[in-house]
């Protein structure tokens, strides 16, 4: 089922979930690095990791605008609403 509205505490969830993600992709990287960086791989497994390391690096940004963009979110809804014209 698909709702129009999320409270803050799962966007939050889930974007931890994503950092999670994006930490295991790199440590996955790193590990696999030492073989693909002294030419024990072949050149398409090389290319592979190259690609998911610029996508890992590109989705931890895109993460880290997602909370700023929250984060502004919260501050403008507990800001106080002030009314300044009222129509009759």
């Amino acid at each position: 089922m698909c709702r129009n509205t999320v409270n803050v505490s799962e966007v939050q969830l889930a974007l931890r979930q994503l950092e999670d993600l994006v930490k295991n992709v790199n440590a996955y990287i790193m590990s696999w690095g030492i073989v693909v960086a002294t030419g024990r791989a072949d050149a398409e497994l090389q290319q592979d990791f190259s690609e998911t390391a610029i996508l890992a690096d590109q989705l931890r940004k895109k993460i880290h605008q997602l909370q700023h963009k929250l984060d502004e979110a919260q501050e403008l809804e507990a800001r106080p609403i002030t009314i300044t014209h009222l129509h009759k």
